[in-house]
């Protein structure tokens, strides 16, 4: 890399991580909703953490921990019956938390910029705090790589990952260009700024793209619609822009089995490879969801369950 080029990468660096902290400062204006009585019954509580409050469900009170990260903009409603099928095998605690600005979910530091390694020590402190030990985590989409690192840190805390619609970084990078063709989203501020406008009809059009044809669209963006008019944020600029700065050689080295799964009637990822992340991971073992579009924890949940369930 030439100096300019090294120069220009910085300058971008660091404009992405302005912007992602721009987006903090915004958030910060927010109140978390309150759980309500009929939420808390069902184990949705908050959890406040150095840089984050984040609100989670935990069911079942098995010893071993299964830990899923909802992909953006899913909320924990969306895994309302996942949750119930891995909890009715039995054995199991599935802790279940929305990442910070996503779902009800948000910094709580004016500094957080959406980095991978920020959410990589978010979820390290949520597993940390809560006394996890050999979880199974279970993370979709750009939270496959945050998976890696967290697993990748602190090895002794992730016995098993379990990924899905999560294809080398390169392809990932085509894809957001794909899904931003004019590339507004990943402009620092500005993509901020319209996501903050549009996060609605922005919520409606990534379901409708993402899931099969012929797909119940609407039931699938109520649960997103409804956070967002609590005031849930869609900080889908800023975690667009963190994946491009995103450091390489920090998914290398995972020796935890893996599990990649993909729905390939996700056309979004059409011209994806699907297979591409075995290139950092080749060791893991790769399932095709033929049927499912980009969520098929949400679309195959009995069949998911099974995956997740292996060697627990």
């Amino acid at each position: 890399m030439s100096r300019f080029a090294e120069l220009a990468a910085a300058v971008a660096d660091k404009a992405a991580t302005l912007g992602g902290m721009a987006e903090s400062i915004y958030l910060s204006r927010f109140e978390a909703p309150p759980i309500h009585a009929g939420d808390a019954a069902r184990g949705i509580q908050r959890l406040d953490l150095e840089h984050a409050t984040v609100r989670l469900r935990i069911a079942g009170d098995g010893p071993h921990p299964i830990v899923i990260v909802p992909d953006p903009p899913n909320t924990l409603e969306h895994y309302d019956e996942l949750i119930d099928l891995l909890v009715a095998r039995g054995g199991v605690r599935v802790i279940c938390f929305e990442v910070p600005g996503f779902g009800l979910s948000f910094p709580r530091s004016l500094t957080f910029s959406f980095s991978a390694a920020e959410y990589t020590d978010v979820v390290v402190e949520l597993l940390d705090r809560l006394a996890l030990r050999d979880v199974t985590l279970v993370m979709s989409c750009i939270g496959g790589y945050v998976g890696l690192m967290a697993a990748r840190l602190r090895p002794a805390l992730i016995r098993r990952l379990v990924l899905s619609q999560t294809p080398a970084v390169h392809h990932m990078v085509t894809w957001s260009k794909r899904f931003d063709r004019l590339g507004l989203l990943g402009l620092p501020l500005v993509g901020q700024a319209i996501m903050w406008l549009v996060k609605d009809a922005a919520t409606r059009f990534w379901y409708s793209a993402a899931l099969p044809i012929g797909a119940d669209v609407a039931r699938y963006a109520a649960p997103a619609l409804a956070a967002q008019r609590l005031g849930g944020p869609y900080a889908l600029a800023s975690g667009i822009q963190a994946m491009r700065r995103l450091d390489l050689r920090e998914l290398e080295g995972v020796t935890q089995p893996i599990t990649l799964i993909w729905g390939h009637a996700d056309r979004t990822h059409a011209r994806t490879d699907p297979r591409s992340l075995l290139a950092v991971a080749p060791h893991a073992r790769f399932v095709s969801f033929e049927r499912s579009g980009h969520f098929p924890d949400l679309e195959e949940p009995q069949r998911f369950a099974e995956l997740v369930m292996e060697g627990v």
